[in-house]
């Protein structure tokens, strides 16, 4: 089942720049110079942005979407490694025209697309702009580290609460649009196992669940049930943006 979908154009980058939280790091005078280069696209649920193997020329700067980076095997099977929201980038590669995981909408909403080449001859210039992009390139990958850490050694009910806070963070509004295939994806657990997860947390009054929307109740309570992989995460973006 697709996530909610909202059908309105995407705001002007001059308004749309200012949420991301990386694009609004460089300062404004840095930024400024960019925005012409800098265009608002909207970005609908379960779209593909890129797939394994497959050649990218943009990257996306979300401002109110969610997109996931997953990798799929041979057989189908699937497993987030990365969540990006208004907080950084998707897409960003400077190794080579390829990556070995899909970069999908998890959420519906708004980005900023840049062309891959143009980001990489500005990043060669120096300055704040590629400071930035080193930094975010490093805390990404301290939480694709812990993302598997946790995968490895935690229980799928503190999984599914420390997912469910990392995504509460990145989307504006208090239901969530998610299906439980969806969380089973995200989650690299079966659909009967993030069935009986989701259950225990709604019959805890933790949150609520209906037809395919999900609203956190008790955020507080989450935060306890969650494993020490959220509040790591979440203190390695704010020590990034400081």
């Amino acid at each position: 089942m697709a996530l909610s979908t909202v059908n309105r154009a995407a705001p002007h980058v001059s308004d749309q720049a200012n949420f991301n939280q990386l694009l609004r790091s460089l300062g404004i005078q840095r930024l400024e110079a960019l925005r012409s280069h800098l265009k608002p696209v909207r970005l609908e649920a379960e779209q593909r942005l890129f797939g394994s193997f497959v050649g990218s020329s943009h990257a996306y700067f979300p401002t109110t979407a969610v997109i996931s980076h997953q990798v799929v095997s041979m057989e189908g099977e699937t497993l987030e490694i990365v969540m990006i929201g208004n907080e950084g980038v998707s897409g960003l590669r400077f190794e080579g025209p390829v990556a070995t995981y899909h970069s999908v909408v998890a959420v519906a909403g708004d980005a900023l697309k840049m062309d891959l080449d143009l980001i990489r001859s500005e990043a060669q210039r120096g300055g704040r702009f590629t400071e930035a992009l080193i930094e975010y390139q490093g805390v990404q990958l301290s939480q694709i580290a812990q993302r598997m850490f946790c995968r490895a050694f935690h229980h799928v009910d503190q999984k599914l609460c420390s997912w469910l806070l990392m995504l509460d963070d990145r989307v504006s509004g208090t239901r969530l649009p998610l299906t439980h295939e969806q969380l089973s994806t995200y989650l690299g657990a079966s659909r009967v196992t993030i069935t009986l997860a989701a259950r225990a947390l709604k019959e805890q009054g933790l949150i609520e669940y209906m037809r395919g929307k999900l609203t956190i109740i008790d955020r507080a309570s989450i935060e306890e049930a969650a494993c020490e992989c959220y509040s790591i995460q979440k203190e390695l973006f704010k020590a990034r943006i400081k």
